[in-house]
């Protein structure tokens, strides 16, 4: 069985509504890399800031989980957010060495894909908080327009998103300075993310949000067979 390591409940288990208040302003964990301790994949041993790299960790009932936010307790095993090395740590049962366990009751094809699917949905909870700040531009045309303003600092486009309108953003994109990254969801996710229609092209101001979109496209793109981040 494969546990998230993803509560609804807030560290030290606390209410889960201190971290909607916190959402709805907008912070997040300002730790700076340099502050977190390292830690090393267990395949390619690869050392890095522990919040570079996926956590696993064993739980009280000896099932392996996958800590995206870093809160779960237990023993714990890091592996980079790449495919080959979650594969790898997998097959030589570097895992299952580190978290003390007999061996572990999933694939490595089924922890990427359990992996992959909290990477989305962190997406889209990022999403959600964006366009709760109300500070999202949504829509081809005014997404054009807020480009000419440089007011923004990143679009997102649907995966089914035209093509010319594409090569329009993308266009304008290069032209502003602005970076455009490609989204593992279509249209009506993007505008059921959103608590709206459907939208194919989304736009959002700098700040901690961006950072937090642009790093878990990342991690899912390296991770999924399915989707690379542009």
């Amino acid at each position: 069985m494969v546990r998230t390591g993803i509560s609804r409940r807030g560290p030290a288990g606390g209410r889960s509504g201190q971290g909607r208040k916190s959402a709805r302003r907008g912070s997040f964990s300002s730790t700076k890399p340099s502050a977190l301790p390292m830690r090393m994949c267990q395949s390619c041993g690869k050392r890095a800031p522990a919040d570079a790299l996926l956590r696993l960790f064993r739980d009280a009932e000896d099932h392996v989980g996958f800590d995206l936010r870093r809160r779960a307790g237990g023993r714990g095993a890091h592996v980079c957010y790449s495919r080959k090395c979650i594969e790898e740590a997998v097959r030589k049962r570097r895992i299952s060495r580190a978290l003390r366990m007999g061996g572990l009751t999933c694939s490595a094809d089924e922890l990427v894909e359990h992996i992959g699917a909290r990477l989305l949905e962190k997406i889209r909870h990022y999403l959600a908080l964006s366009q709760k700040s109300g500070r999202v531009v949504s829509g081809v045309s005014c997404v054009l327009r807020a480009l000419k303003t440089r007011k923004i600092a990143l679009v997102l486009t649907a995966s089914d998103l035209a093509e010319n309108s594409r090569d329009r953003l993308e266009v304008g994109c290069r032209a502003a300075g602005i970076a455009c990254r490609a989204l593992p969801l279509n249209r009506v996710e993007v505008g059921r993310a959103l608590g709206r229609s459907p939208r194919a092209v989304v736009a959002l101001p700098d700040g901690p949000l961006v950072r937090a979109i642009v790093q878990t496209l990342e991690n899912f793109g390296s991770i999924s067979s399915l989707f690379r981040a542009k």
